[in-house]
């Protein structure tokens, strides 16, 4: 096989193959749960539960993943994209609905339960969790500067250009910060195994 690992579970997804699909929910779902982690925390902790929301994001996702324009690009950085976007989308309406009623409980419909065991069994869910678990806890004991490095670039893919806006520095010194966290976070990855 030639190709990024990652590319190929992609393409298999996007045709359409169960494979594909379950391999897709699979490798993306840490990641994920890292990023809905990282947005509820503080006051939107209590919104809802990171597990539901990334269920949520795949219950979204999905079904469109046939339609993802992939011509002339690499796939990973765009499903990466589409995925962080619709997670973002998803908490903002979360937000919205849950600021109109005044509170934070949000109920359940059950639909995401149902999505997951379609997708995965229950070995492939602990396996995703167990992953997660590790994920964020890597990601937990970074520094902040790490960890927001690792939610702009490493989760949205932001451009070196707006990541050194938010860090006021330069686009090179934020590309050799993302590298300096990339490596840390290996690391501590490396050690928890």
């Amino acid at each position: 096989m030639s190709g990024d690992p990652t590319t190929l579970v992609v393409a298999r997804a996007v045709a359409g193959r169960a494979d594909g699909v379950a391999a897709l929910v699979e490798r993306w779902s840490p990641w994920l749960l890292v990023e809905a982690r990282l947005r509820l925390r503080g006051r939107l902790a209590g919104l809802c539960d990171p597990e539901d929301l990334v269920q949520d994001v795949w219950l979204r996702v999905l079904p469109r993943i046939g339609t993802l324009d992939l011509r002339g690009r690499r796939r990973t950085p765009v499903l990466a994209k589409y995925l962080t976007t619709t997670l973002a989308r998803r908490l903002r309406d979360l937000i919205g609905r849950a600021a109109r009623r005044r509170d934070w409980a949000l109920p359940g419909d059950g639909r995401s339960d149902v999505l997951v065991a379609s997708v995965t069994g229950a070995l492939s869910r602990a396996v995703v969790r167990e992953r997660a678990e590790l994920l964020w806890d890597a990601v937990q004991s970074l520094p902040p500067k790490d960890q927001q490095l690792v939610l702009l670039r490493g989760i949205e893919r932001a451009p070196y250009s707006e990541i050194a806006a938010v860090l006021g520095t330069t686009a090179p010194a934020a590309a050799s910060a993302w590298r300096r966290a990339r490596a840390r976070l290996a690391q501590r990855i490396g050690e928890t195994r």
